[in-house]
């Protein structure tokens, strides 16, 4: 809007110098000076007068176009310089506003740029954090659970070797029976009795404990190791063989053999 305020004040200041030019009053003077030669001139009829006239006429007709083309060429110069010096100025405003919305533009697109990078840095952490939380715990399940499957195969190896070990017991006390050596036959079946408890089974039980009642109420008397032994793995017994006749039978069995 500046910018047609200046350009109709520039085509106004041009239009005032056409205006004044052609309403010099020595132009009008020299149109009157003509207008009289020409009233004057009329009367006598002469050919000489005649073209000195139309001389004076044309001389006349040429100075009003000279100031008119100068008047023309004035005005298309000022116009010209104003619209050069205008055009210099956008050029220039629009230079500066276009430093500033760039320099704008800068500032916000780093804020925008520093703003994302928090938020990822943040998402970031927060996903290593859940990442390791998660490994943490799969980790952790992981080592319970092959902790527990290691505990229970080895409680499995334990109780096959119980199972074995009561076996291979057994055969020895049968063969201390063979022998008829009592004592060795109640060592046997103590032997017998630990193997049991070890694989857990019912019957392994059962049958040790049938054992070791046979052999005191045999009248074999157990030794202080025997009973030491017996006592501790007396109270590994499950809660269903408590009620066992052969604790009772140890208890009151004599603690020297009868000489």
């Amino acid at each position: 809007m500046r910018f047609c305020w200046l350009y109709l004040v520039s085509l106004l200041m041009g239009s005032l110098l056409v205006f004044g030019q052609t309403s010099d009053p020595s132009t009008k003077g020299s149109s009157g000076v003509l207008v009289r030669s020409i009233t004057t001139a009329a009367v006598p009829n002469t050919p000489s007068t005649e073209e000195a006239v139309l001389r004076a006429q044309l001389a006349e007709i040429r100075a009003n176009d000279e100031r008119l083309l100068d008047t023309v060429h004035w005005s298309l110069g000022v116009a010209v310089t104003i619209a050069i010096l205008l055009i210099g100025y956008g050029w220039y405003v629009n230079s500066r506003v276009y430093e500033r919305e760039r320099d704008a533009m800068t500032v916000t697109l780093q804020s925008s740029i520093r703003k994302q990078l928090t938020q990822a840095v943040r998402r970031m952490n927060k996903k290593h954090v859940e990442l390791g939380s998660g490994l943490r715990s799969d980790v952790e399940s992981l080592a319970k659970a092959t902790k527990k499957h290691v505990e229970h195969r080895l409680e499995h190896i334990d109780q096959e070797f119980g199972g074995v070990g009561f076996k291979l017991a057994s055969l020895e006390k049968h063969r201390w029976e063979e022998k008829n050596v009592g004592g060795n036959v109640l060592s046997a079946s103590i032997e017998m009795f630990q193997h049991a408890i070890r694989s857990t089974g019912d019957f392994e039980i059962g049958a040790s404990l049938d054992s070791i009642l046979a052999c005191l109420k045999a009248g074999n008397v157990p030794s202080g190791h025997n009973r030491y032994q017996f006592e501790l793995l007396w109270e590994n017994v499950p809660d269903k063989h408590k009620s066992h006749p052969v604790k009772a039978e140890m208890d009151n069995a004599p603690r020297f053999a009868q000489i």
